[in-house]
């Protein structure tokens, strides 16, 4: 069976937002979640400003870093004219709710990749390939799988 998504439109301080289910529900399981995400709509953070005074120690953000990783900083990558604008439009609204401040790292740099959106909005996101290199496969194993699955059986 094909995974797909359908758009449900829910209505949010006089914007309409959208939000995706599976579209292979039928009948009641997809009218109770569709009830579910109209009644509930207000709880969602939509954008940005939506979370102000997030204080950032509150999910503190910590990297575990093998020790014998190379140090590595990616060559700073030019942005085109519209990609710029973009991403100064981006950076502006997330410092202006205090979602994201600036920090000065000297040894480590990911560059950010544009990516345009069918709405023709960018989608900005970071590639972390040589982050992921230095950084441990699994930093909080979980317990064996198959005895916690053995032991609820």
């Amino acid at each position: 069976m094909e995974l797909r998504d359908e758009t449900i439109p829910l209505q949010v301080r006089k914007l309409r937002q959208n939000t995706q289910i599976n579209a292979n529900l039928k009948g009641e399981d997809k009218q109770n979640i569709t009830d579910v995400l109209s009644d509930n709509k207000y709880l969602f953070a939509w954008t940005t400003t939506d979370m102000p005074g997030i204080d950032p120690r509150l999910p503190p953000h910590r990297m575990a870093i093998c020790r014998y990783a190379k140090l590595v900083a990616q060559k700073k990558r030019r942005l085109g004219e519209e990609r710029r604008l973009a991403a100064q439009e981006k950076v502006s609204k997330l410092k202006k709710v205090e979602f994201i401040r600036e920090v000065q790292y000297t040894t480590w740099l990911d560059n950010v990749v544009f990516v345009k959106k069918n709405n023709g909005q960018w989608r900005i996101c970071t590639y972390h390939t040589d982050l992921n290199k230095a950084c441990p496969k699994d930093a909080n194993p979980l317990p064996n799988i198959n005895i916690l699955v053995d032991g609820a059986t």
